[in-house]
């Protein structure tokens, strides 16, 4: 399903605004793909992808894809993506740096703990951070 979906994205006549991609299996490279399509789609600016194991890599290459200066996503659903607490410091990253993400889910991940909620709210107190709601 993503190779194909990944087609749709980067076609320059594609206009889609949200997307949901719930449940779906996929391969490390699939999800390379796909976060790729991401920085050249500009009309895409809420993502659900619940229920998906991104696992480390590729979690790491959604993080990238946020940190992109093109990446103009507003919502980003994980919830229940199987995020650790060492997820944290990289999304307090993206929380600086993102100048569009203002509403992000994480619930139903395991217990972020102290550290991994430490990390988030030093993101939350740059003034860069223009987050508006964080769903645990």
């Amino acid at each position: 399903m993503l190779p194909a979906l990944c087609e749709i994205l980067k076609h320059r006549k594609c206009n889609l605004q949200c997307l949901g991609s719930v449940s779906c299996s996929a391969t490390t490279q699939q999800w390379a793909d796909f976060f790729l399509a991401l920085e050249v789609n500009q009309s895409l600016t809420c993502i659900n992808l619940s229920n998906n194991e991104l696992l480390d890599e590729g979690a790491k290459l959604l993080y990238t894809t946020l940190k992109h200066p093109k990446c103009l996503l507003q919502r980003l659903s994980l919830e229940n993506c199987h995020l650790a607490e060492a997820n944290c410091k990289d999304l307090a990253a993206i929380l600086v740096v993102s100048q569009e993400l203002m509403h992000l889910c994480l619930a139903e991940n395991p217990p972020l703990r102290d550290t991994g909620m430490k990390f988030l709210c030093q993101g939350l107190s740059y003034p860069e951070c223009k987050l508006q709601t964080l769903v645990l």
